[in-house]
């Protein structure tokens, strides 16, 4: 699918699957976002989620940029961000206190999202 355009997105890189369907690297105007691309129809559940992602806003969180369809596809559009994943990292990677820190900023995004 690598080159496909969808909503205006041009998709570059495979990132992943998951439950719902794939997640690529996308670009829109020299811009990069991640892009999930659903698997049939977002079930209800799942949309009123994605519904309610859109109004948080926090530093910590993975702002969501748009959701919605193109032709049949149904899409959800994050902002990109760099770097690893947490299964990638361990504890070679940080030292205590860059542990600390991050988990304060988590803990900081969750307490917000559950506001």
């Amino acid at each position: 699918m690598k080159g496909k355009v969808i909503a205006k997105y041009t998709l570059e890189t495979f990132l992943g699957k998951g439950s719902y369907g794939e997640v690529w690297k996308a670009s829109k105007e020299g811009q990069y976002y991640a892009i999930k691309i659903f698997e049939g129809q977002i079930p209800d559940e799942a949309r009123k989620e994605f519904d309610q992602l859109i109004l948080i806003d926090h530093p910590n969180i993975v702002n969501e940029i748009e959701i919605g369809k193109d032709e049949e596809v149904e899409y959800l559009v994050l902002e990109y961000l760099e770097g690893k994943l947490l299964g990638e990292v361990t504890s070679k990677d940080f030292s205590v206190d860059e542990w600390k820190d991050f988990a304060l900023q988590l803990a900081k995004g969750l307490k917000h999202a559950h506001r």
